[in-house]
């Protein structure tokens, strides 16, 4: 308990940057959420968390409205900038608006992999190999005598009896069968004795 409190005093609660994009209603509606999720885990009557989960459920919903009518104004208005770029000829302002209404697709960059002694491996062909063998040495199975032979004489045999009646059988005729239970239970019996 002391630990939490002391992060929660020095550390704080992370925050959450606040995007440009969303209005300040949609900011109020999600404030009300977060009052009504304290209420929610605070009762402990039936009938008013029913009540409370279905304030709950409403204004969830009314954040979801809002953010995608707020994402779209906003889309909207970045199109708009746009627009008004490419027709003065403005390319860097054109540019910078359709890099921002993609977004970065290539957030995640590729890590620095190093070698065993700690050197970095610059090509792909070596990191790739570098990855073979992490994981080879990962997955290495051990090469015991004992676990990793079995021998023939430890498995099972297991032979089918197949006598001059069933091997001469038609599969229409192994199909009839098939539908009488008991002569198929009895050609299964004779195929593969316990």
């Amino acid at each position: 308990m002391a630990y939490t409190e002391t992060s929660s005093v020095v550390l704080g609660h992370k925050t959450h940057a606040i995007e440009d994009w969303m209005s300040q209603r949609t900011w109020n509606l999600i404030e009300e959420r977060r009052h009504l999720h304290i209420q929610l885990l605070a009762t402990s009557d039936v009938a008013m968390r029913e009540d409370l989960m279905l304030q709950y459920r409403l204004i969830r919903r009314k954040i979801y409205r809002s953010t995608r009518y707020d994402r779209r104004v906003w889309a909207d208005t970045v199109a708009d900038c746009a627009q008004r770029a490419a027709n003065s000829g403005n390319l860097r302002e054109m540019y910078k608006a359709t890099k921002t209404l993609a977004g970065n697709r290539n957030q995640r960059k590729k890590k620095p992999l190093k070698d065993k002694r700690g050197q970095l491996i610059v090509t792909s062909e070596g990191q790739l190999q570098r990855w073979r063998e992490h994981f080879e040495e990962i997955f290495r199975v051990p090469n015991d005598a004992v676990t990793a032979t079995i021998s023939a004489a430890s498995l099972p045999t297991q032979y089918l009896d197949i006598d001059a009646a069933t091997i001469g059988r038609t599969w229409s005729e192994i199909k009839r069968e098939a539908q009488d239970r008991t002569r198929w239970r009895s050609t299964v019996d004779a195929l593969c004795p316990n």
